[in-house]
């Protein structure tokens, strides 16, 4: 992959061929890209993470935790079996950190620090080096990372699992001309849509998104198609995508089975969708309407000034952004069904677009300051010796 100097260079306009260039970065830097938008999202989230008593919620991950074996698998029988995974992680987890806020909050910090890497991983693989370090930092200064990072839930690992997802979808689409992608990311892409089902079954609402990314990715070149390459060849990778989400598909059905009967007292904590659900979105993602509509912005104008990775960073992003609570609230037009929480792993689409936009401006910013550098020397040298003495006084 090219850096972000060539931005607004010839090249691909797809996904799919911007991800399949080869990073230009010396592998050296590479840790240091990903570890500075990781360590300082652990320790925003360690900054004062004692500092708050439990709340109801984490009572509740504390009570179910506490419990000794037994008892704690005949509960998962009856109740709250939809934040089993969660459960059975942090049951031996708080045996070995402690009962305390930290010792439960420490997980959740920990998983929002993966979070702010893969956001970084993906803005530099899609964009830049600069672009991801940008998003990462965005994504590990944003209130909300802090918020639910010290918290004893589930969310910042159901959040880290859907940024490992769309990671591995950029590598699916990274496949070679032939569209063969290899195996191994197909394989580890069901795995961790299957563990992300298992940890939050709406968190599956990624998946459509992940779609509307394969197919408008498939649709960017000519007649649909990118050139060299012939329509079979282009979807082969896409229905090796789709085998994977059967699988996954295959590996959360048990969980939904056993988490029917139970969902009557799910429910009842979650509220059908009204105009204050829909209001409740730009805050929930990224604190106000004017920043959501910025973002929106940014996404859908991006592309044509700042060139074909931008193309490619809002075929991942906005379908992530938009297409989750979208569908949650119209699923809440029929039953109870939406909470602000349950679209926090749609968060990282922000930062990864903050991020680009940030990187389009520092190129533009260099390119000016070359093109005035220039321009001064330029009209230095073309003007008379008597006008370049007086100037020299």
């Amino acid at each position: 992959m090219a850096t972000g100097s060539d931005v607004g260079s010839a090249a691909p306009e797809s996904l799919d061929a911007v991800v399949r260039s080869e990073s230009a970065a010396p592998r050296r830097w590479r840790a240091w890209h990903l570890a500075l938008p990781a360590g300082a999202a652990l320790g925003m989230n360690l900054w004062g993470i004692t500092g708050a008593s439990f709340w109801r919620d984490e009572a509740a991950t504390l009570s179910v935790v506490r419990r000794q074996a037994p008892a704690f698998w005949r509960m998962l029988e009856h109740t709250d079996v939809v934040h089993g995974l969660y459960y059975v992680i942090m049951w031996p987890l708080v045996r070995v950190l402690g009962f305390g806020e930290l010792g439960a909050r420490l997980p959740s910090a920990l998983a929002m620090s993966l979070a702010a890497l893969g956001t970084a991983a993906i803005g530099r693989r899609l964009m830049s080096p600069r672009a991801g370090i940008a998003a990462g930092l965005t994504f590990a200064f944003l209130p909300v990372t802090s918020r639910y990072g010290q918290e004893a839930r589930s969310y910042a690992m159901v959040l880290a699992l859907a940024v490992l997802a769309s990671y591995l979808l950029v590598r699916i689409v990274g496949a070679d001309a032939r569209g063969a992608a290899p195996r191994r990311w197909l394989a580890a892409y069901a795995a961790v849509v299957a563990l992300m089902g298992w940890a939050n079954l709406i968190s599956l609402l990624l998946v459509p998104a992940h779609a509307l990314t394969l197919v408008w990715s498939r649709r960017s070149g000519p007649a649909g198609r990118l050139p060299g390459a012939d329509a079979p060849a282009q979807w082969r990778h896409v229905r090796g995508w789709l085998i994977s989400v059967a699988a996954a598909g295959a590996l959360v059905c048990p969980l939904v089975v056993l988490a029917w009967p139970q969902r009557h007292g799910t429910q009842r904590f979650l509220t059908p969708t009204t105009l204050a659900s829909v209001g409740s979105v730009p805050r929930a993602l990224t604190g106000s309407w004017p920043v959501l509509i910025a973002v929106l912005a940014l996404g859908l104008a991006g592309a044509a000034a700042g060139g074909p990775r931008w193309t490619a960073l809002r075929q991942l992003c906005l379908p992530w952004l938009l297409a989750p609570p979208l569908l949650l609230l119209a699923a809440g037009l029929a039953t109870p069904a939406y909470d602000p929480r349950y679209i926090l792993f749609c968060i990282p689409a922000v930062a990864l677009l903050a991020g680009g936009e940030l990187d389009a401006v520092a190129i533009r910013a260099a390119a000016w300051l070359a093109n005035r550098a220039r321009s001064t020397t330029a009209s230095r040298s073309a003007a008379p010796p008597g006008r370049a003495r007086t100037d020299s006084l």
